[in-house]
């Protein structure tokens, strides 16, 4: 009868103990990403994939720029949210600034017990403009007060700037 007994206690302890594990391992977490390894992929990603699109253009007799023009279109939408790209790409006679500016707009929160995350809201502005090297050989592009220059050889040109706020600086990936 006491081996019984016993066995029945061991079971309960071990029950009780599953529970409280359960307990434990059950809880909400909200945690942020690295903002910075995405920004550094997304560089990587650009580079191999607008060097493929080029390459694609220029070995099917294809016009390139209208290729590129397509592809910034669609890697803007796949890029995700907080991040403002800009692209200069053509040749020496006709040079295309393309780009998107996510701003941020407002942000929804919701409270939960003592925490209160907040959701972004971005807004995006979109443009484009086509312009002609003056001098053939360089090309400055000014984004919010910041100079970025690029060589322009006299074949196709691909760049890009990738900007992203986050944690109160501004973080700027470009080729």
């Amino acid at each position: 009868m006491n081996n019984k007994r016993a066995q029945f206690f061991i079971i309960g302890a071990i029950v009780i103990i599953l529970i409280v594990l359960g307990f434990y391992g059950v809880k909400n977490v909200i945690r942020s990403s690295n903002n910075s390894e995405k920004i550094y992929d997304l560089k990587d990603e650009l580079n191999v994939e607008s060097a493929s699109v080029v390459d694609y253009g220029l070995y099917s007799n294809n016009d390139t720029g209208a290729l590129l023009d397509d592809f910034t279109d669609k890697y803007t939408s796949f890029a995700g949210q907080g991040k403002s790209l800009y692209f200069i790409f053509g040749d020496k006679d006709n040079i295309i600034v393309k780009g998107q500016e996510d701003v941020l707009t407002g942000n929804i929160g919701v409270q939960i017990g003592n925490s209160e995350p907040r959701i972004p809201i971005f807004q995006k502005n979109t443009f484009k403009g086509n312009y002609t090297s003056t001098d053939g050989q360089n090309i400055t592009v000014i984004i919010k007060d910041a100079k970025y220059n690029f060589e322009i050889k006299p074949d196709q040109n691909f760049y890009f700037v990738v900007t992203q706020e986050s944690g109160g600086g501004k973080q700027v990936v470009k080729n």
